[in-house]
Parts: structure tokens; sequence; C-alpha cells
């Protein structure tokens, strides 16, 4: 008998927890950076970037903004800032966004995507 509430409990834990992800699309929202990305930040949102922020700088970088996540710049963005190299910012999903007041600056060296 214990073991079947023990069972059931957890079931309906399980049950719950999907519920909860399923309607909060904040919870899913995600920030992630690879490659040459500074600064760099993986996690979840909002991000407030306090500098110039360098999407592929010496080697390729990628930033993506999905599922409802924030990121704020006080500074430059830069995308792709040397010769040969990439630099993507992917901003997706509903309620995703990126917002600055500086400006961005694609492809100065490089490509920008």
């Amino acid at each position: 008998m214990r073991q079947q509430r023990t069972l059931l409990h957890s079931f309906l834990s399980m049950v719950f927890l999907i519920i909860v992800v399923a309607l909060c699309p904040g919870l899913r929202a995600a920030i992630t950076s690879t490659g040459d990305v500074n600064p760099s930040y993986t996690g979840l949102g909002p991000w407030s970037i306090e500098s110039d922020w360098i999407i592929g700088n010496e080697g390729d970088g990628t930033v993506m903004i999905l599922d409802g996540s924030d990121v704020t710049a006080s500074g430059n963005t830069f995308l792709a800032y040397l010769v040969d190299v990439t630099g993507t910012l992917t901003v997706d999903g509903a309620g995703s966004t990126f917002t600055t007041e500086e400006p961005v600056i694609v492809g100065p060296g490089g490509k920008a995507c």
C-alpha cells in the first residue's frame, strides 16, 4: 500500500511539473552563448549587459535568445568584429527580446548573421 502511494505521489508530481512547464513559457526561457562571446552567458533570462557586447571577436560566436528570454545591452553590440569571423545573434520565440539604445554594429570586419 505504501509503495502504491509513493508511485501515485511521484506520478502526480510529474504531471504537475509538465503542466506548469507547458503553461508557463517563461520557465523554458533560455539564453545561450557559444564560441567567442564577450561577455558570455548561459542560463535563464533576463540578462543585462552593462558594457560593450562582442559576438564573434577573434573567433566565431553565437548567441541565441529564445522562448521569452530578455537581453538588454547598455553599450555597443558588435557582430563579427574581426576579419574571417562569424557573429550570429538569434532572437526567436514569443516574447523574446533584445533591447539596446546604442548601435548594433554588424560585420565591421567579419560576417554577421
